[in-house]
């Protein structure tokens, strides 16, 4: 169940409420990261709640493992894989191309890993797959970038949409 951010893989900028579960960035200049927990399954999904952001300068999606919280715009490496809520594209090691809609504060942004490919959706809807040939799933974490200072964004546990819509049948 993927419902906290780690308390041991974030920027010195961004600081841990709620027992974890929520992460604000505090201080700061450029994108600062916060980590959720390994990964633990060839399919996972969570969800994140974009509680504040007054710019949608966040971005949402996965990092490996061993990337360094501790170094700023981490989706400019290739060790990242990203949703841009202010513009709605998808960060891959520098490159950005054409995704999905925006999304600001209030927005649930879903992250699907399956074999391998990243999907993503908002508020429930399926934007699609983003990126696939992704490494192993055990080298992978939930991730956060902010760049506001008092940015939001609350880790929820969640099932897929796809999964649940088939489950009520």
């Amino acid at each position: 169940r993927i419902s906290e951010w780690d308390g041991e893989k974030h920027s010195e900028y961004i600081q841990l409420l709620e027992g974890g579960e929520v992460a604000q960035k505090t201080a700061g200049t450029r994108y600062h990261t916060v980590l959720g927990p390994a990964l633990h399954s060839t399919r996972s999904y969570w969800e994140v709640l974009i509680e504040a952001s007054s710019d949608g300068y966040i971005m949402v999606g996965v990092c490996e493992d061993t990337v360094d919280v501790q170094s700023p715009d981490i989706f400019q490496r290739p060790s990242a894989w990203m949703y841009f809520g202010c513009n709605g594209q998808k960060w891959h090691n520098g490159k950005d191309k054409t995704f999905a809609d925006t999304f600001q504060e209030g927005d649930r942004i879903g992250v699907m890993l399956s074999g391998g490919a990243l999907s993503f959706f908002k508020n429930g809807a399926a934007c699609g797959v983003a990126f696939e040939g992704l490494p192993h799933f055990s080298k992978l974490r939930p991730a956060v970038l902010m760049y506001t200072n008092l940015d939001r964004a609350r880790l929820l546990p969640a099932h897929p949409p796809v999964l649940a819509a088939t489950a009520a049948h």
